[in-house]
């Protein structure tokens, strides 16, 4: 003779922290970068590309590659932002001397903390 089946209760997602070592939810991410970006310059005083390109993929991917091709079809006068550049950032340093990871957070944060008075129309970042 079997049991019958109980009903499954719905259980209620854990909320995310910020303060976890790494969160990988896009909007939370963005969301508290861009908080504490309002707070340091103050929103008025925000200014950025209208639009960024951004190129994903795995080392020797052909991102590099990709880039310089964009860059002449687009008609981009702008330097490219190099990710593993931003990574050798003073800051990006202090957390790696410190034995802290870069995350996802840190990284979009060194991306957008380049306060530019006249920001370009477009940036590449790969």
């Amino acid at each position: 003779m079997s049991t019958p089946a109980l009903p499954l209760q719905p259980s209620a997602p854990a909320a995310p922290k910020l303060t976890d070592l790494e969160i990988k939810d896009a909007q939370l991410i963005f969301s508290s970068v861009w908080q504490r970006l309002e707070e340091e310059f103050g929103r008025e005083n925000l200014r950025f590309p209208k639009e960024i390109i951004l190129l994903g993929g795995a080392p020797g991917s052909g991102k590099g590659t990709n880039t310089a091709f964009i860059t002449q079809a687009r008609g981009l006068t702008c330097p490219p932002i190099v990710i593993s550049a931003l990574l050798d950032s003073p800051e990006a340093k202090s957390l790696k001397d410190g034995g802290n990871m870069v995350g996802d957070r840190e990284v979009v944060g060194l991306l957008l903390r380049r306060p530019d008075p006249k920001p370009p129309m477009f940036a590449l970042a790969d």
